[in-house]
């Protein structure tokens, strides 16, 4: 009788959930210090996740190549694709999970592949299409963040909560704390430049002024270039017109430039049309009327030069420092020294070869008076009365005195004849003929008309016709020389000769 020898063979491993039926093994077991997987007594060549019960724990597994991985991915089954935190699909996950291949939306575990739109996880908000994270996205892209469903700035598939510029198919758009802000009306900045947007979009058709929080810029383009230096036309907090950049900002400056071929005066930036008064630029200082230079005033303005305050002597309109000399404005005659008003002066100044007086600083006898009084010297007179007239000053003179000896009673302005109706140069004596008035009762009178030449006469200036008193003034121009012969004067100026010249009294007219 044979004898059977029974042995009890002992595999070199822990079974998990293996069966073991006529030496073929399935299941995880425990071999070598890892966790393998056996299908029909072999290890798996699989990369997948099965289910069974590891170290005690029974669920679905991750293993690759036949060995539990012990790892975080997403890795998958013929039931779809899982995350698996440490080695394990977590089905309590909700979140975002990773593998070599993306960023995945998971539900309960498992990937959803329907997902499309925003997703939040604790590290922020991604952009997912197809259950996955759109890594590469960069751009501004509808959807809902926060409850709130808008256009949201992403880069790379992650919500960017900051403020920038960003665009997508329709444009680029101001971003603010990483959504759209379609109520921006402004200059903002991105990595590429300063940009002017409307309604939260970048108009790169605009070309004008446009402000932000830093000021008022100049943009073409749609962009500030930070290097346009020049003049631009429109609106500043409210007031249009023409302003200076420096460097694409609008300079705060005070200064004289050059625009539209005309020197202009620029008041903080803004060029001032209604501007009167001085401005500096590298060649000097000027005197500004309506914001512009005309190159044609001269005489004595005030204003401030040089943190100064004062009255300045203007040639051209430029202020000469360099002169010491007599300038006249409608107040009167000034000695300037160093092209400014001395009012501490009192004493006789030799101005062109003529002594004129001044007292506090102000010519007390005109250089104009002065000539006519020293031209006076050299006539006599059958009275103690002498007129001088000069046309081209339009100036009357009534001197008192004697030949060599005569002074100033009177310096008055006057009307001579126009062009066409020269009035005669000459020596000449007043006649008796005065009329009280004469002239076309349908046109006009002149009053207290004293005769001094033929048809040449002294009297007032243009009244009313067909009045008994000159009540009316129809032409009371004087300064000028627009008569037809006659002297034109203020009304109490032709009333005074009338009553007060003797006849016979010498008229010089030059």
């Amino acid at each position: 009788m044979a004898a059977f020898v029974f042995c009890l063979v002992t595999l070199n491993g822990i079974a998990g959930d293996g069966v073991i039926a006529a030496g073929t093994k399935n299941g995880f077991y425990q071999e070598d210090g890892k966790w393998v997987y056996y299908q029909n007594g072999s290890i798996s060549n699989k990369t997948w996740v099965v289910k069974g019960t590891v170290n005690g724990d029974t669920g679905w597994w991750y293993i690759v190549n036949g060995s539990v991985k012990f790892t975080d991915t997403v890795a998958k089954n013929e039931n779809g694709w899982w995350k698996i935190k440490n080695g394990k699909v977590d089905f309590n996950f909700n979140g975002i999970g990773e593998n070599e291949n993306g960023l995945w939306v998971c539900s309960g575990g498992k990937v959803n592949f329907n997902y499309n739109g925003f997703f939040k996880d604790s590290t922020g908000w991604f952009l997912i299409q197809g259950g996955k994270v759109q890594k590469n996205a960069k751009g501004v892209y509808k959807g809902t963040v926060n409850g709130e469903n808008t256009w949201w700035n992403v880069v790379d598939g992650k919500v960017l909560f900051k403020d920038t510029i960003a665009k997508n198919q329709y444009g680029w758009w101001r971003i603010k704390n990483g959504k759209v802000d379609f109520n921006c009306n402004s200059i903002e900045k991105n990595e590429y430049g300063w940009w002017y947007l409307k309604g939260g979009k970048v108009d790169f058709n605009f070309k004008g002024i446009a402000k932000n929080s830093n000021g008022w810029w100049y943009c073409s383009g749609g962009k500030v270039s930070f290097n346009y230096n020049g003049f631009a036309e429109g609106t500043v907090d409210g007031v249009k017109g023409t302003y200076y950049f420096e460097g694409s900002k609008l300079s705060t400056k005070s200064f004289v430039a050059k625009y539209n071929d005309k020197w202009i005066f620029v008041n903080k930036g803004r060029v001032d049309t209604s501007y009167t008064g001085f401005g500096q630029n590298q060649y000097g200082w000027w005197y500004f009327e309506n914001g512009v230079l005309d190159f044609s005033r001269k005489g004595v303005y005030k204003g401030t030069v040089n943190g100064n305050t004062a009255w300045w002597y203007v040639e051209g309109d430029k202020v000469m420092f360099d002169k010491t000399t007599i300038g006249a404005n409608s107040n009167g005659e000034w000695y300037c020294k160093n092209g400014k008003v001395d009012f501490n002066y009192n004493g006789d100044f030799n101005f062109n070869g003529e002594t004129v007086k001044i007292k506090g600083g102000k010519v007390v006898t005109s250089v104009d008076q002065q000539r006519m009084q020293n031209k006076a010297q050299d006539y006599s007179s059958d009275t103690g009365y002498l007129i001088l007239l000069d046309r081209d000053k339009s100036k009357v003179m009534v001197l008192e005195g004697y030949y060599g000896n005569w002074s100033c009673k009177y310096y008055w302005d006057c009307n001579c004849g126009s062009p066409e109706h020269f009035t005669p140069s000459g020596t000449f004596r007043t006649t008796s003929l005065h009329m009280l008035y004469f002239g076309p009762d349908d046109e006009y009178r002149c009053w207290y008309a004293t005769q001094f030449y033929g048809d040449v006469l002294f009297h007032s200036v243009l009244y009313q016709g067909g009045e008994d008193a000159p009540n009316t003034i129809i032409d009371g121009r004087l300064g000028v020389n627009t008569s037809k012969g006659c002297v034109r004067l203020q009304i109490e100026n032709a009333k005074w000769i009338y009553y007060n010249i003797p006849t016979g009294t010498k008229v010089v007219v030059y």
